[in-house]
């Protein structure tokens, strides 16, 4: 083919040759095909998957601009939506309190926990994972879940997450709450990084929630 292309008609080839010649460019132009369709099909997951961002964040922001004179709604509102969009098994939102000068995370809200009488619904600074997350002011995601960490209550009965996401709620440096999520599979980075962009508008929005309050 080179020396076609120059111009040089003499080059003979064997039948074997011509054979193989001809394999190894049908080789080589597959192999390019292929490459082709891997590349097309991680630019339309990628594609896929800022459009699928973007709605969620929407929806986020639906919710948040919708006023609110009570946290508990808010609250259940938030967490029922982010289940809903990241189409994980349970979550719970944490916030921040304060009694005789010491800090504490209280449960607020919970979507398909088992709370049972013996779990704990509070949390001081540093205090298990909700504390930890909050003490340290960064997502902890957790892989291997400690057993009987946490229960997922469904139709069917219960079953233990696989893996957990805990972020926090963070307001001009300071910690308002805590979000707990579960998932029966491992949160990928697309998950994590929209429960961190939803955190920082969700905490905004907990903050000018609050001071209507007062």
């Amino acid at each position: 083919n080179k020396s076609i292309k120059a111009g040089d008609y003499t080059e003979k080839f064997s039948n074997e040759e011509l054979q193989y010649q001809l394999i190894r460019n049908a080789d080589e132009m597959r192999n390019s095909i292929n490459q082709m369709n891997s590349k097309f099909l991680e630019s339309f997951q990628e594609l896929t998957q800022i459009k699928e961002f973007n709605n969620g964040q929407e929806k986020i922001q639906e919710i948040l601009q919708t006023h609110y004179r009570n946290l508990n709604v808010l609250s259940e509102n938030i967490i029922i939506s982010l289940v809903d969009i990241l189409q994980i098994s349970m979550g719970a939102i944490y916030l921040a309190k304060t009694e005789n000068n010491e800090s504490y995370f209280e449960l607020i809200v919970s979507y398909a926990y088992n709370e049972s009488r013996y779990q704990k619904r509070s949390f001081k600074l540093g205090e298990s994972l909700v504390g930890a997350c909050a003490a340290e002011q960064r997502t902890i995601h957790l892989k291997k879940i400690p057993e009987n960490y946490l229960s997922i209550m469904s139709g069917l009965g219960f079953s233990s997450p696989k893996s957990i996401l805990i972020v926090p709620l963070i307001f001009e440096s300071k910690v308002l709450g805590v979000i707990e999520l579960g998932s029966i599979s491992d949160f990928d980075e697309y998950k994590i990084r929209f429960s961190e962009t939803s955190s920082t508008k969700i905490a905004s929005t907990i903050s000018l929630t609050q001071n209507d309050i007062i």
